[in-house]
């Protein structure tokens, strides 16, 4: 059943409050060990499987299937907190059963939305979203907000001799959602099953992790503001058909109180011709990474340039620097 809320929040301070619970993670006995590892790049997907049985007039049932696509194309650090961009692609089919009616429809449909995911740097490393649960039922990571206490997601969890965490979430609101997930140590999430009900209609879903890509790159420190603007060079580099770009934003160091800038990260070819746009927003002091993804552009040498311009908190300044990558197919 689509359900799909409307709202996005992407304020990380906001978030953080949101998420802020108490951490039930730190008193395990078992050394904790990480069951959903977060770097850009990484990319999950999964098997989809969604069907809703609706019990008021027109009777039908409602399946959605297909695959889902989850990739973290960016991370922001903050002195407590790691805030992940993280894309979510449904390509599914949706088919309605009219039970009454002697008809069904069928018909494909793909969904794409991007989403911030915060993890907490106190104890175990809570992980939730700026949404309540009951509006993420049609995604593969539903992790809100407003799951407390050992319902609540957490990165680093105990897990048994296969490697394997098993936990259950349970939200109760105007959908009552039973939640049952799996983790394994250093992949992710490999389950979700999913029973839910709101009046007249009672949902269903199974998904299955069946492919997983963990990138291996240097984490920069958790919690330290930059001093000074930096642009890295993109790794891989030639690359096919996507390339990290890390960036930092510095803050003041004359005892000034912290500024934000005006930051701009965009990626030219031969011409001069802008081809992709990675960032055009205010930003705060931190540490960021971006997904380049070059999929239809042609093999050659490309160009990305950072623009930041400081507009607040301390003295006026500006840092412009701009690097080669190449597109290699």
């Amino acid at each position: 059943m689509r359900t799909r809320s409307g709202s996005t929040w992407s304020i990380s301070c906001l978030l953080t409050l949101l998420c802020t619970a108490p951490d039930i993670g730190t008193s395990q006995q078992i050394p904790p060990v990480d069951i959903f590892p977060l770097a850009v790049g990484n990319r999950w997907t999964y098997q989809y499987a969604e069907s809703a049985l609706i019990l008021m007039e027109p009777e039908a049932l409602v399946t959605d299937t297909g695959r889902a696509y989850c990739t973290i194309l960016g991370r922001t650090i903050t002195s407590d907190s790691t805030v992940w961009t993280i894309s979510e692609v449904q390509d599914i089919v949706i088919c309605i059963d009219y039970f009454f009616f002697g008809r069904d429809t069928c018909y494909p449909f793909r969904d794409s939305t991007t989403f911030e995911l915060v993890e907490l740097l106190a104890g175990a490393h809570r992980l939730c979203r700026a949404d309540h649960a009951v509006n993420l039922t049609n995604s593969v990571l539903p992790y809100g907000y407003d799951l407390v206490d050992t319902s609540a997601i957490y990165r680093y969890r105990p897990v048994d001799s296969a490697g394997i965490f098993r936990m259950e979430t349970h939200t109760i609101d105007i959908l009552v959602v039973n939640e049952e997930l799996v983790f394994q140590q250093d992949i992710g999430q490999l389950s979700l099953d999913l029973v839910g009900s709101i009046t007249g209609t009672s949902i269903r879903a199974k998904h299955r992790l069946v492919h997983s890509i963990i990138v291996s790159v240097d984490e920069e420190k958790e919690g330290v503001t930059p001093t000074v603007a930096a642009l890295d060079q993109n790794y891989p580099n030639p690359f096919n058909p996507s390339t990290i770009i890390k960036f930092q934003i510095p803050r003041q160091t004359d005892g000034g109180q912290a500024s934000t800038s005006f930051v701009t990260l965009r990626v030219f070819d031969m011409l001069g011709r802008e081809v992709a746009a990675l960032a055009n927003e205010e930003m705060k002091p931190g540490s960021y990474e971006r997904v380049f993804n070059g999929e239809g552009l042609a093999s050659g040498v490309y160009f990305y340039r950072l623009q930041a311009r400081q507009i607040n908190g301390g003295q006026a300044g500006s840092f412009v620097q701009t690097r080669k990558l190449v597109l290699l197919r």
